[in-house]
């Protein structure tokens, strides 16, 4: 990444969470919390990290850097002010601000600014980095990961056991995930459960632990006790293969009228035919058989629903 935006100690003040430093030569861990600024589970459970290490006194090697994503957003409580931050990590967009050009000029756009400057700020070290950028979904939920392809990526989410959702970057290519595996970070987004779902702080609480453990950052020993007696807090239902692949997106304006029909949990079964949702032209059925993912249950956002479909399942039934 190039010059052209810098991060002003103002500006890093408002979205710094914490830091933790060890050797400078270390693995870098930067955890990216709110990117949704109506989602505070990742915020919580960061600032609970951060306690834990001061109190354990637990050595660090490295770098462990948390951020606030959408800091407008949060303060306001609303998934975001303008446009969604989480979108908009395009290339294009990304040059833009390389080149200082600040257009559009909206809230999100000023917090992408900033935010490119914190991550360049973190990208220093030559021994490792990685992203996780953690969210909840509006509907209930098991936890899940998206990645953008990474095979490090891909053995961090085979570790945690969680469900691997695939292709969901190249229907969003404007995803944070996407811009900073093109970067060289190992990044994923965790989906940790609904906003709604007491657990979800502790889910993401047990990932960031051993997201520390996996980089290097402290040794499987500084992991608390009570986070691997949870650990399988992170693992996927059985009945849902390892991972799963996106073969449809359902798209949507604020002039749709969109609304996602009553009781679909993400991951549900559904039939091909079967009416998941309504807006201002009827009754929207799935086009395939699969599982609905991420049913929109809250008043902003860009995206209807998603079907995935079992990938490994499908894989054995090809080959039968």
């Amino acid at each position: 990444m190039g010059g052209g935006t810098t991060l002003d100690a103002q500006a890093l003040r408002r979205r710094l969470i914490g830091t933790r430093h060890g050797s400078d030569d270390g693995p870098v861990l930067l955890v990216l919390s709110a990117l949704h600024g109506n989602e505070p589970s990742g915020v919580n459970a960061s600032l609970r990290v951060l306690n834990s290490l001061d109190r354990r006194h637990t050595p660090c090697r490295g770098r462990l850097v948390m951020l606030l994503g959408n800091v407008s957003a949060f303060d306001a409580r609303a998934r975001f002010i303008d446009e969604d931050l989480n979108r908009i990590w395009l290339p294009e967009r990304v040059a833009a601000h390389e080149r200082g050009d600040t257009h559009p000029d909206t809230v999100e756009n000023n917090e992408m600014r900033e935010l490119l400057a914190a991550i360049r700020a973190c990208a220093g070290s030559d021994g490792g980095r990685y992203l996780l950028d953690l969210h909840t979904t509006s509907a209930p939920s098991p936890p899940f990961i998206a990645l953008a392809g990474d095979n490090r990526a891909r053995r961090v989410a085979d570790r945690v056991g969680a469900i691997e959702v695939r292709g969901i970057c190249e229907f969003l290519p404007g995803m944070m995930v996407n811009f900073a595996s093109s970067f060289g970070w190992t990044a994923l987004a965790f989906e940790a459960g609904s906003h709604r779902d007491s657990s979800s702080e502790d889910t993401h609480e047990a990932l960031i632990w051993h997201a520390l453990e996996t980089a290097g950052i402290i040794d499987r020993a500084a992991v608390p006790a009570f986070v691997r007696a949870r650990e399988r807090e992170l693992r996927r239902p059985e009945h849902i293969e390892p991972a799963v692949q996106v073969i449809h997106h359902h798209p949507i304006d604020p002039d749709d009228r969109f609304r996602m029909r009553l009781g679909y949990r993400n991951f549900q079964p559904v039939k091909r035919g079967e009416v998941l949702a309504d807006d201002r032209n009827g009754p929207i059925e799935s086009p395939h058989d699969g599982r609905v993912f991420m049913p929109l249950y809250q008043p902003d956002g860009r995206d209807g629903f998603f079907i995935v479909r079992d990938l490994y399942a499908n894989a054995r039934e090809d080959a039968a």
